[in-house]
């Protein structure tokens, strides 16, 4: 086309070249005005067709909106007010007028302004809300409650906790009112009641009065704790009543009616409970459980804790998964017996809401009740159904009813992974496809060992590219919440989904024994195999390398940056074919998080952070050289104490290797949470006190074996180490120093005032010596004398007498900070 001239009125025209710039800036505003009409026209387009065909995408989004920013306390009440003031103008100015954007923008605002005051409406404690008679200090009280859920929780045999609970059971109740100076006074809130001992006949409706010490449930206390929104504070529980021993303390005031929805959901629970208990084996009765009925207190954690580190746990809980095996049995066997999906849309739309109801209604199991709902409704008035538009409507109806249950990582998850399922696995099928056709398959005639092996081929391809683009999406949040990438979860789901469905439709088969007799002993056979071979595969994948990684998170804004391009690419209509464009986007993106991870603190110091673990001890010291070391790792709460507190906060500063660890004595509350660490950090050196492996205990050989294990070398520290300093990496140590040299001619400061020695971190044992003092071991715990830059802060462990007197004696002045002894 080059050589073409174009003749027009008499005149000849030459064409224009393509990369002609003989026009300098005026051709650069025609390029830039030319794209910036193209991506106007496409935005416009884009608007149009979520108006059109996802309208409820919208209405969603912008009550999201107002729920975060009144989350987030950007959106008071009183601005809140000012929107629905205006979305109310505009709507009559718009009705007026007839403008149909108008009448949409007023809309949105109206959503977005609901939002926030439902977001308030739901989580403000009200002024008789329970909470405000919980002092920190506890309270010994009677309260009148309502039961609204049981829980039967196992015993625990660890034995790095200081001591063993039993079986016990807890509830969750509806707090009613409280005895105050002889008068009951009414109450509101939700609490939990943890009794000391397994209750028999405590059930879901009976109103009691019990007597017990009510403690708050105080917000987290140390940064990164509670990242992934589990704990009963983050789920708007109000207090904790405890209950030790029942019968004086507890006094019975009404039973459940007989026509209460949830009391008879609750005996039907119980009654499933017992016919597992019944007919599986002790092995596999805990797992049953879970991937039945939702109930996790009956697995053993080391088994729970396999789940989740190869990233399967998704199998075992309740969600949309479940719901979609339990229909499609269903609807397989409805077609052996002549009757349609239409005919059966009544019934499949009860099954699930009782099937949800009964498992507990959780946020991942109404997702899929109100969209197996949306799929029966428009089945059976024969009317077309757009997938993401009923993902936005359960999304809708799990904030309306909870919006706290929004920011719970299990309802995020499980959004997540059906919008890409939903939006990319069709693309994926033909692409797949696509890649292995074989022409000439049409022209065979395949036999059935063909066809079988043909299925397995393609459900495995499919599996692995639907599994991996999930896992793409789900890692960076995995990564800040949980801070664990499970990449065997790659290859895992797709070979352990059609086994636990088997486990699933056999379970199902198994509870329904009474109405099928005969079926029972096959189905306990059947589910305890599988569940077998479930754990089998599982114990032989956590044990691969890389099949999991723990790591610190991205930050806040890379994550918001990044899940915004993602629900653009996939909830706006007309984005999904620009892949190519969006993931290239997400790639620079990704590589400049990733540069961003390399930044540390703009000016070197030592930080110490005092972490509220409890009745136990952990200091966490960063120093100016690059180097972190803890200061014991234990608490009374258990072992536990590791992931719920010191590894979030390590994971929250970025760090992956801690270059010490000192134990200040050998009691289980100030080293119990060492395990854990060593298989969550790589840790350099461990230094104990010279009486730590005296005892013998069973459980400093655990640790000794832990420590084995991981190769993690261990040194006895005396008072006659009268300077240890322990350095980081030379790499690091060097990054260091030159930030700090930088740092100094900024501040035009000289740099031979700024050596490498004023950012170390000397540490002096004081105390204990190398044998003695007698009595018991807080009297020989490690008190550490720490120097930096003349300030002195002294650590002494639990220390008393008579080594209280020795360290007094040889303190060389006074300490600018002390951690008060024991």
């Amino acid at each position: 086309m080059s050589g073409v001239r174009i003749t027009q009125t008499g005149q000849d025209i030459p064409p224009a070249h393509p990369h002609d710039r003989s026009g300098g800036w005026p051709w650069l505003l025609t390029w830039g005005r030319s794209r910036l009409a193209v991506w106007s026209k496409a935005w416009q387009q884009t608007w149009r067709q979520t108006v059109l065909s996802r309208p409820v995408v919208l209405v969603a989004g912008c009550f999201t909106v107002g729920v975060l920013l009144a989350r987030w306390e950007i959106l008071n009440a009183r601005w809140g007010c000012i929107i629905l003031l205006i979305a109310l103008v505009m709507t009559v100015a718009a009705q007026r007028a007839g403008s149909a954007a108008g009448k949409m923008v007023a809309l949105l605002g109206w959503c977005m302004a609901g939002g926030a005051v439902w977001y308030w409406a739901r989580t403000a404690p009200a002024a008789d809300d329970i909470r405000h008679d919980a002092p920190i200090e506890g309270r010994w009280i009677w309260v009148r409650l309502r039961i609204l859920e049981t829980h039967e929780v196992l015993g625990e045999n660890e034995p790095l906790r200081s001591w063993q609970t039993g079986p016990h059971t807890t509830a969750l109740a509806r707090a009613e009112a409280v005895l105050h100076d002889g008068n009951w006074q009414a109450r509101s809130g939700i609490i939990r009641v943890s009794f000391g001992q397994r209750v028999q006949d405590l059930a879901v409706g009976d109103r009691l009065e019990i007597f017990g010490e009510l403690t708050p449930l105080l917000p987290p206390g140390n940064p990164g704790e509670d990242a992934a929104g589990f704990s009963d504070y983050a789920r708007g529980i109000a207090a904790r009543l405890h209950v030790r021993g029942t019968g004086a303390n507890q006094r019975l005031l009404e039973r459940a009616s007989w026509y209460g929805v949830m009391a008879q959901l609750a005996r039907m629970q119980a009654y499933l409970e017992r016919q597992l208990e019944q007919r599986l084996p002790a092995d596999v009765r805990g797992v049953a459980r879970a991937l039945l009925l939702g109930e996790f207190r009956q697995v053993e954690p080391r088994r729970l804790w396999r789940y989740q580190h190869t990233g399967v746990i998704h199998l075992l809980a309740i969600s949309g998964q479940h719901l979609v095996i339990l229909c499609g049995f269903l609807l397989w066997v409805a077609r052996l017996w002549g009757w349609t999906g239409r005919r059966l849309a009544w019934w499949l739309i009860a099954l699930v809401w009782w099937y949800a109801l009964l498992t507990g209604a959780r946020p991942a199991t109404v997702r899929a009740a109100v969209m197996v709902t949306t799929w029966c409704l428009a089945l059976r008035w024969a009317r077309p159904v757009e997938a993401i538009n009923s993902l936005a409507l359960a999304w809708l109806v799990i904030g309306i009813w909870n919006p706290r249950d929004w920011f719970d990582l299990g309802c995020q998850l499980s959004f997540l992974s059906s919008l890409v399922l939903y939006a990319v696995a069709p693309t994926l099928d033909v692409w797949a496809s696509w890649l292995h056709r074989d022409p000439l398959a049409r022209l065979e005639r395949p036999g059935l060992r063909t066809i079988v092996t043909d299925l397995i081929i393609s459900w495995l391809r499919m599996s692995l590219a639907i599994g991996t683009v999930i896992w793409l999406v789900l890692a960076p949040c995995l990564a800040a919440r949980v801070h664990v990438l499970a990449f065997s979860s790659i290859w895992l789901t797709p070979v352990l989904v059609p086994v636990v469905s088997v486990a699933l439709v056999s379970g199902m088969v198994l509870l329904m024994a009474p109405l099928l007799p005969g079926l029972d002993m096959l189905a306990a056979f059947v589910v305890t195999w599988t569940l077998r071979v479930t754990e089998a595969i599982l114990t032989l994948a956590e044990d691969l390398p890389l099949a999991y990684l723990y790591t610190p998170g991205p930050a806040a804004w890379w994550l918001a940056g990044f899940y915004g391009l993602v629900l653009a690419w996939l909830v706006l209509p007309g984005w999904l074919p620009c892949w190519r464009g969006v993931w290239s986007t997400v790639m620079a993106w990704g590589f400049l998080g990733w540069l961003a991870s390399f930044i540390s603190d703009p000016a070197p110091s030592l930080r110490l952070a005092f972490l509220d673990v409890g009745h136990g001890c952990c200091v966490v010291a960063e120093c100016p050289d690059g180097s972190v070391w803890l200061y014991d790792a234990g608490s009374l709460q258990g072992p536990e104490v590791a992931e719920r507190i010191i590894a979030p906060y390590l994971w929250s500063r970025g760090h992956r290797k801690l270059d010490a660890i000192i134990l200040s004595h050998g009691d289980l509350d100030h080293y119990n949470g060492l395990p854990r660490l060593a298989e969550q950090f790589r840790v350099g050196t461990v230094y104990v006190n010279p009486s730590f492996w005296e005892k013998g205990e069973p459980t400093t050989q655990l640790v000794r074996a832990t420590l084995e294990r991981y190769r993690i070398p261990v040194e006895v520290l005396d008072s006659s180490v009268n300077a240890l300093t322990l350095t980081a990496a030379p790499a690091r140590q060097g990054a260091v120093e030159r930030r700090a040299a930088t740092d100094a001619a900024v501040d035009g400061r000289a740099h031979s005032h700024q050596r490498a020695a004023d950012f170390v971190v000397t540490l002096a044992v004081l105390h204990p010596p190398k044998v003695g003092p007698s009595g018991p071991e807080n009297a020989r715990s490690l008190v550490l004398l720490v120097c930096y830059r003349n300030r002195q802060i002294l650590l002494t462990g639990d220390l008393e007498e008579p080594g209280l007197s020795q360290v007094l004696s040889r303190l060389p002045r006074p300490v600018d900070i002390l951690w008060a002894p024991h």
